[in-house]
């Protein structure tokens, strides 16, 4: 058996406890404002899944709580008990990564390797400066986030003019409202992960005496154009309700498809059309809304990432909140 250095161990724990809870409170940050992971791997379908919160609360908040506990708990036997609720909990979780979502969170396994070594190493005490550390890294990859997500919103080639008119395209659709010379543009993608978060926020959305909305683009590309078909096929087929209800209604539905929508996209279209068999009607429309959108998106260069809110002066927001949609 290897036995490590006392002072190796020491260093290892710091490494563990830092990690830990520098990672927990970064993956709830991202959780809560709905920003794209950076890195390698699908943390976007895992982190977004059924299985990212609890009681609509991220799994990183009870994990943060956990590893707060660990650090300012002075009690030996009461931390060990929140270490092995952590090393349980990662578990879990991993299991569900690996073996159910089938997918690779980077940072959800780093975590989960910080919870085994700080078990591993609980006879060393944590110290509360790790605490501030650990805060003090996860408000940076934070800052990080956002910035590499306003950074993508477009690329060096959109140009502001061709931008603010989006709203006032022929293709622009407003199934969220009537659209206002004060309307921005909202552009979705369907496999996108936040996205789909922003989805589900509008179908919790109060609309009483609201009658103006965005100008609604549904961004299609190889993966998600067979789901996006289905998804305007399947709005359009409701026609016993407004444009808006029906836009509701369906999302509801691909919402229950979440992890397909994210993993595989052909598998939750075969599934939304099987719930709206009248949709096949309507796949020759959807597709002339299709290309015509994808006919302006095209001309204004826009970068990958969304969901975008873009104001009337043309400037494209990654970060916004919900009300901003609705002047």
């Amino acid at each position: 058996m290897i036995t490590l250095p006392t002072t190796l161990k020491s260093s290892l724990a710091t490494v563990c406890y830092t990690l830990g809870l520098a990672l927990a409170v970064y993956l709830t940050l991202l959780k809560l404002f709905a920003l794209p992971c950076i890195g390698p791997g699908n943390c976007q379908a895992i982190l977004y899944s059924k299985y990212g919160s609890v009681f609509q609360v991220p799994v990183g908040a009870y994990g943060t709580l956990l590893w707060l506990g660990v650090i300012f708990v002075p009690n030996k036997d009461k931390r060990d008990v929140l270490l092995l609720m952590l090393a349980g909990g990662t578990a879990l979780f991993m299991a569900i990564q690996f073996l159910v979502l089938r997918g690779f969170c980077l940072y959800c396994t780093l975590h989960a390797v910080a919870a085994w070594g700080a078990l591993f190493l609980h006879h060393y005490r944590p110290r509360l400066w790790m605490a501030a550390l650990a805060l003090a890294l996860a408000g940076g990859g934070f800052l990080l986030a956002r910035e590499h997500a306003e950074t993508h919103a477009r690329n060096g080639n959109a140009q502001a003019a061709k931008l603010a008119v989006l709203a006032d395209n022929i293709s622009a659709l407003p199934w969220l409202g009537t659209i206002h010379p004060r309307s921005p543009a909202l552009i979705l993608s369907l496999d996108c992960a936040a996205c789909l978060d922003l989805l589900e926020k509008l179908t919790q959305e109060n609309y009483k005496g609201r009658s103006i909305g965005p100008a609604l683009y549904l961004k299609t590309n190889d993966a998600n154009r067979t789901l996006t078909l289905e998804f305007v096929a399947a709005v359009l087929a409701q026609r016993e309700l407004t444009r808006r209800e029906a836009l509701l209604a369906t999302a509801t539905i691909l919402l229950m498809e979440k992890e397909n929508a994210l993993s595989s996209p052909d598998v939750a279209a075969v599934r939304l059309a099987a719930m709206f068999p009248a949709s096949a009607e309507k796949k020759t429309d959807a597709e002339k809304i299709l290309a015509a959108q994808a006919k302006t998106l095209a001309n204004t260069n826009l970068g990958d990432i969304t969901p975008l809110l873009i104001s009337r002066d043309g400037v494209p927001h990654a970060i916004f909140k919900t009300p901003e949609l609705f002047p």
